[in-house]
């Protein structure tokens, strides 16, 4: 059961992404947000730049819940970061 406030295990497996992450800053994760039912889960006193995933293993991150009904199955959501992005002005 997931609700506001509550502790929740995440498993991941990261498979090829982790080999696609480049120049990431000593203090960022590889993922940039994880979220459960569109809600974002706080990794901030789990989870830290000394913190190490396997690239082809199952990964547990322990996050607290935000601000969500309580529910028992939800979707699950991961962002990382692979790369860099730039806006290109194109001239007409």
């Amino acid at each position: 059961m997931i609700y506001l406030d509550s502790m929740t295990e995440v498993v991941f497996n990261p498979k090829s992404i982790m080999s696609l992450i480049s120049d990431l800053a000593s203090d960022e994760l590889p993922f940039i947000n994880a979220r459960v039912a569109g809600n974002m889960i706080d990794f901030e006193f789990n989870i830290d730049s000394d913190t190490s995933f396997s690239s082809w293993a199952n990964n547990h991150a322990m996050g607290q819940v935000g601000d969500m009904p309580p529910a028992r199955d939800n979707n699950v959501t991961m962002l990382w970061e692979t790369g860099w992005a730039t806006e290109y002005d194109a001239l007409i």
